[in-house]
């Protein structure tokens, strides 16, 4: 019982300890930021250095019509295709964990449509058949509830958003910077540009208006009939991304895979 009467200094004290909290969290972020944009600066003073050293270390292409799938490769391929080819809301021999973490299902879909994506380009170039249909299954499968409903609950807790889920409007690029990439290289390796039609990749999180969530790519011409540019429109790339003189980097000079997914998508040719 705290009887009829408040600890008179309390008026002061609470909203005191308040102010000191929030001042503490500011001052320690502050100091974070400042220790990112030093890293930054740091890894600037290196960064050409190692760009050319990747370059000399890279592979020399082979002459197209050279390459041939091995044994194993061929193995793996298969492996990919048997999962990719089961109807769109079926899991089988995907791994099931969690969907917040690196073992989401969304991530398995995605490597599994790069693979995909370069047995197409570089090695079955006039191959269509079941490897398109197996492509194509993967993007309508990453559609699904169960590979990004997650995203319901991060941005109720995140964003204290209780009322619109749409997983690319924003701070998303775990979804919309490698779904971009695998929906860019999809288009680019086979010449289908079904995906960049308004209304072809639409998010269904239930039967209510507010169930639905479109995502849209954009592709134009560059140059050559031939040639075509991915553009994005609502997906949530550029908020974590920034260029300046050629170097790519997210908030205070960090370049994760995540950024670098959504880079190479807008850069996709």
């Amino acid at each position: 019982m705290t009887g009829a009467a408040i600890w008179p200094p309390a008026i002061f004290v609470v909203p005191a300890c308040a102010l000191a909290i929030f001042l503490v969290f500011q001052y320690r972020g502050m100091k974070r930021r400042e220790r990112d944009r030093e890293a930054y600066k740091f890894r600037q003073t290196f960064f050409a250095e190692s760009l050319a050293e990747v370059n000399q270390k890279a592979a020399v292409e082979p002459v197209p019509g050279t390459r041939e799938l091995d044994a194993e490769t061929l193995a793996a391929v298969r492996f990919v295709l048997d999962r990719a080819l089961q109807p769109v809301d079926q899991f089988k021999g995907f791994t099931i964990i969690d969907q917040y973490q690196p073992a989401a299902l969304r991530y398995q879909i995605n490597h599994m449509g790069f693979a995909l994506g370069m047995v197409q380009g570089h090695y079955t170039p006039n191959f269509h058949g079941y490897l398109l249909d197996a492509q194509r299954n993967l993007i309508e499968k990453y559609r699904h509830p169960k590979v990004w409903g997650y995203w319901v609950q991060e941005s109720m807790w995140g964003h204290f958003n209780f009322f619109s889920h749409d997983p690319v409007i924003r701070d998303n690029i775990m979804l919309s910077g490698w779904f971009s990439m695998h929906v860019g290289q999809y288009t680019l390796a086979t010449g289908d540009k079904r995906y960049g039609e308004p209304g072809s990749l639409t998010f269904k999180l239930n039967e209510s208006k507010a169930g639905f969530f479109r995502f849209e790519l954009r592709w134009t011409p560059a140059g050559q009939a031939t040639s075509w540019t991915c553009r994005v429109r609502t997906v949530a790339v550029a908020p974590f991304i920034s260029v300046e003189d050629g170097t790519w980097s997210g908030p205070a000079g960090k370049v994760t895979i995540n950024t670098d997914r959504g880079k190479t998508f807008i850069e996709l040719e």
